[in-house]
């Protein structure tokens, strides 16, 4: 046989194999290996023709338990085709008999013959059939390649999709794998397709345009429509769906032998870029000419690729989670061995465990074939993070008026910090560096990176020698460090200062280690789709690493120069020259104290200016920076030392150890320091950039002494009457059953704790009271006499003839029963109403703004019961809400956000994992992704359970929200009746043509302040019951659903 491809079914295996019939001709046989019995059953002949049949492409469909084998043919050696024409066979087979063979085709390349040595192919399964999907030639171009589409049924009937041209891109669907050595050139040849992966039930084909260079997504629906996503300039391309992603591996560059192997990861549900990742360590490798794929397989939550690499050739591989978390390995994991060069053909993964199926050859044609198997997160390491801190972008400029140097190299953000995150395996921690632009690598550093200068200052828990100096920024750290990472270009072999080799130093100025000579415990590299600088630590190198999260950091940015003494590049009074930065203090400059760092990371901009502005010209003092905690608090001392006080002339040193400064200081942890006087929303900088993994950490709104008090009623009011209360349970402030308090202390426990609503009239106004288990007191001065809390209330009336919505405020949630008034109650800083503002609002089902509580206190005020502490009021005029007389008979939806001033919505968000000091955690991974994850932390529900079953109802697969009920004031909740039950259908009746589309639309007017309309859209059966898309249609999602888990499960 010349060529083998295999696919497993329900309990056998189908291998099909090109054999030599004669000299003129090669017949396509299949084989049969049952894997239960293990017995091996064929071959059995696919196609009758004598004609070249070759490259065979197989799948399996478990919806109709069938196989398909694509392959094409190009004639005889005496009687070649005019024109290439391609085949499907269908099999199915009962037991080890073959009950169905049905041959699909001719399709034809329409413009005229292929080469065998440039032929593509690809077939999936999908729906209650197979895509086949084939080159052929553009009528009017024959230079010009495009890709053609069959939906093949069953029967063996077809669909063909229109095909979409595309000019000059000459696309394909795999490659000629060549089992290859260097020096006596190729041994052997196999066809590999570039894979398949199906995702929220649309199919992906990765397609390379080796036209244009471009690595493309076909997409294919199914209403059977296609169309294309560019992914990247790159080539040879693989696909694989994860959970609730899909990524695509390939080499990115215009060149197989100068590209690196990359992935980018896809949201399932949206189709949006979660992450791009770099696989390979170091950037760019040497890869291997000619082709060869960056296999990809994904179970167990890590996606695993395996790819070759020159010099000399051998095996790397990378494992990566959902979010394009993983380690960068800069070791072959499979090497040259005894004159063998490796060569990957396959990647799988099962469970934990993954498999590398290859081929070593020698320089005499002797080959191998071979299997390596290990374990994710063993023999490929994988990594956990450990905290994030995010940057305010557009505040690379020091302490405020620093200009870059007029050079083109210095392109735009290649001085802005954009994060720092922390990563640790059992050996190693990963302290990633963020910059807006890397800004390439113009004088090729052999680091990767050759403009920033990143200096990374770590203070432990432990009581060691400490420092405050720092190597050439002309700033100190407070209030103290235990090591310091120098991270710069690295050409040479001599660490910083004195070189140009990254290195690490504790704080008596001894070198721990260098990037040239130890890399097994130190090397820098960096990932330039994500311009970031990478350092690797060992664990072995630093102390107290056991409690790394509880340790806090320094991170600036300078510009690096060579030629500098210190290697820092310096600043210079007035407009900035080609080398050199402007905008210095000349004072500062003459005084020797002008900072020299560019960015600083701290969580406002505010901070930034101020610290970097505390210098002292006479006497010359540096400027102090203080240290933040991975949960952003930054380090205040109580008390301090006077910093050095450095010469009129700065002093050059040419030793590679920093001055070092014995400190005895006390410090304590307190919230960082500000120069606003109210949290506030409009000054975006103060804002970090969230990212599609971690929610961003935020900054508590600032501490302030209001001069308006909160409001309280101090006259005998009318007599209140009871309309009615309900009760809820205590301890179910945990959202959707899985949420945990932020960390910081202000978040006391069972601040988020609803146990009582309860709503009050007075014949002219209505009361609603939200009482809490422990309101927290009122740490940042609300004006409303509150601050950590943000009460919805939602109302539906009985007046039917009211506008409803069912969308929220940032909760993630719809309301299920709909409403006709939304009370948002949030603390009362400023005067514009939420969401854009922190004024407490009224709105309408339309949107419209029906009252604030800043300047309509007259029908509309929100405060603290005096006479119960853990109680907010929302007294409202009759005037405003229409059917008040019935409101002892309305529905309400009570729930309780955790209140942030500098989100958007002004809703506090939640992450996976451990909760941050300002985000909560416990969220569902799946649903952070997906963007479905509730956000309300406690609802009024008559039980726990109902809460978190109803706050469990979302969908993270099609990106339906939660679907929450309101209750009336007799506790009970409204929910609308199930419909009858469906008749079951089987799976494999379920075909396009079979389904009609039910749009449910919830609509809102659009203004600046209304919820975001939330469209969904299913498959489902006609019916004419209410509430079927959300109720009857997920039995036959959940059906469609195991369909596709056994497909990937055998697939495997």
């Amino acid at each position: 046989a010349i060529d083998v491809n295999a696919v497993a079914g329900r309990d056998s295996i189908l291998i099909a194999v090109t054999k030599y019939g004669s000299g003129t001709y090669r017949d396509l046989y299949v084989y049969l290996y049952n894997v239960t019995e293990g017995s091996l059953t064929g071959p059995f002949n696919v196609s009758v023709t004598k004609y070249f049949e070759e490259y065979p492409v197989v799948a399996y469909n478990p919806g109709i338990d069938m196989f398909a084998v694509a392959y094409f043919l190009s004639g005889t050696s005496t009687s070649p085709l005019s024109i290439t024409q391609f085949n499907v066979t269908l099999l199915k087979f009962s037991g080890d008999t073959v009950v169905t063979n049905i041959t699909v085709g001719p399709f034809t390349t329409v413009g005229g013959n292929i080469s065998y040595t440039s032929v593509s192919l690809n077939i999936a399964p999908y729906l209650n059939g197979f895509m086949f999907l084939h080159q052929i030639i553009n009528d009017t171009d024959t230079t010009n390649r495009d890709i053609a589409i069959h939906y093949i049924m069953s029967n063996g009937s077809f669909i063909d999709l229109p095909t979409i041209v595309t000019p000059g891109e000459n696309e394909s669907l795999g490659d000629i794998f060549y089992i290859y050595n260097p020096s006596t050139q190729r041994n052997s040849t196999l066809y590999r397709p570039y894979g398949y992966a199906v995702a929220n039930n649309i199919l992906y084909v990765p397609v390379y345009t080796y036209g244009t260079g471009v690595v493309k997504l076909l997409a294919i629906t199914p209403s059977l429509t296609a169309s294309y996503i560019k992914v990247d300039v790159g080539l040879e391309p693989y696909v694989a769906a994860g959970a609730s992603t899909f990524a695509v591996a390939y080499i990115k560059g215009s060149s197989i032998t100068t590209g690196y192997p990359v992935a980018v990861v896809y949201n399932a549900s949206t189709g949006a870029v979660v992450n791009s990742v770099i696989l390979s360590a170091g950037g760019g490798s040497s890869f291997m000419s000619p082709q060869n794929l960056p296999f990809l397989s994904f179970s167990g939550g890590y996606y695993v690729s395996a790819w070759l690499a020159n010099n000399p050739s051998s095996i790397f591989a990378f494992a990566f989670d959902e979010l394009g978390n993983g380690v960068m390995v800069s070791s072959p994991l499979i090497p040259t061995t005894g004159g063998f060069n490796m060569t990957p053909i396959g990647v799988r993964t099962i469970g934990s465990s993954f498999v590398i199926v290859y081929s070593g050859v020698n320089s005499t044609y002797t080959s191998t074939l071979n299997l390596y198997t290990g374990q994710i997160g063993v023999d490929l390491p994988t990594s956990t993070m450990v905290g994030v801190l995010y940057d305010p972008l557009g505040d690379d400029f020091g302490a405020g008026n620093i200009t870059y140097p007029t050079n083109s190299v210095f392109q735009p953000g290649v001085f802005d910090l954009k994060a720092f995150y922390l990563y640790q395996d059992s050996n190693n921690l990963y302290f990633k560096v963020q910059m807006r632009n890397l800004g390439d690598n113009p004088w090729n550093g052999p680091a990767g990176f050759c403009l920033q200068y990143i200096q990374i200052y770590v203070r432990t828990t432990l009581s060691l020698y400490t420092n405050i100096s720092t190597f050439g920024l002309n700033i100190t750290v407070k209030p103290g460090w235990h090591y310091a990472l120098l991270l710069v270009p690295g050409w040479g072999d001599t660490p910083v200062p004195e070189g140009q080799v990254s290195a690490i130093y504790d704080a008596t100025g001894k070198l721990l280690a260098n990037a040239y000579n130890m890399t097994n415990v130190f090397k820098v590299t960096v990932d330039p789709l994500n311009n970031t600088i990478l350092a690797v630590v060992s664990k072995s190198l630093l102390k107290d690493t056991a409690n790394v999260a509880n340790w806090a950091f320094s991170i600036a940015v300078a510009g690096y120069d060579g030629f500098a003494p210190m290697k820092v590049r310096p600043i210079q009074a007035g407009p900035s020259t080609e080398w050199n930065f402007g905008g210095g203090d000349s004072k500062a400059i003459a005084a020797g104290v002008q900072p020299l760092a560019i960015d600083v990371l701290l969580p406002t901009v505010s901070l930034q200016q101020s610290m970097l502005s505390s210098y002292s010209i006479s006497p010359p003092i540096y400027a102090s920076v203080y240290m933040v905690t991975l949960s952003g608090q930054v380090l205040t001392p109580t008390t301090t030392t006077t910093a050095p006080t450095p010469t009129t002339t700065p002093p050059t040193t040419t030793t590679p150890s920093p001055t070092t400064t014995t400190t005895t200081t006390t410090t304590t942890t307190t919230t960082s320091p500000t120069t606003t006087t109210t949290p506030t929303t409009t000054t975006t900088t103060t804002t970090p950039t969230p990212t599609t993994t971690t929610p961003p950490t935020t900054t508590p709104p600032t501490t302030t002494t209001t001069t308006t008090p909160p409001t309280t009623t101090t006259t005998t009011a009318p007599a209140l009457k009871l309309l009615g209360s309900v009760s809820d349970p205590v301890g179910d402030d945990k959202g959707y059953g899985g949420l945990k308090y932020p960390t910081a202390d202000v978040f006391k426990p069972g601040v988020f704790d609803i146990t009582k609503f309860a709503v009050y009239t007075d014949g002219q106004f209505l009361y609603f009271k939200v009482t809490f288990k422990n309101l927290g007191g009122n740490p940042w001065n609300g004006p409303a006499g509150f601050c950590l809390q943000y009460i919805q209330i939602y109302v539906l009336t009985t007046d039917k003839t009211l506008p409803t919505n069912t969308s929220t405020f940032g909760l993630n949630i719809t309301v299920g029963n709909g409403w006709n008034y939304a009370l948002l109650l949030a603390p009362g800083w400023g005067d514009t109403p939420v969401p854009e503002g922190q004024v407490s609002a009224i709105y309408d089902a339309t949107g419209k703004l029906l009252a604030n509580a800043y300047n309509m206190t007259n029908v509309f005020k929100v405060t603290v019961d005096p006479l119960d502490n853990n109680t907010i009021i929302a007294q409202v005029s009759v005037s405003l809400l229409k059917d008040s007389a019935n409101a002892d008979k309305w529905v309400y939806l009570v729930g309780v956000a955790s209140y942030d001033g500098f989100s958007s919505t002004k809703v506090r968000t939640a992450q996976p994992g451990d909760p941050g000091q300002w985000v909560l955690g416990g969220a569902d991974p799946k649903a952070v992704l997906a963007g479905v994850q509730p956000l309300v932390i406690d609802i009024v529900a008559p039980t726990a359970q109902d809460q978190y079953t109803m706050l469990s109802s979302y969908d993270a697969t099609t990106g339906k929200l939660a679907v929450v009920y309101g209750v009336t004031l007799s506790g009970q909740v409204v929910s609308p009746t199930p419909p009858p039950t469906l008749p079951s259908v089987p799976v494999t009746t379920i075909t396009v043509t079979q389904s009609t589309t039910t749009t449910v639309t919830e609509t809102a007017t659009q203004t600046t302040t209304v919820p975001t309309t939330t469209t969904y859209t299913t498959e489902t059966y006609v019916t004419t019951y209410d509430y079927t898309p959300t109720i009857a249609v997920t039995g036959v999602l959940v059906v469609i659903a195991l369909g596709l888990l056994a497909w990937l499960l055998r697939r495997r």
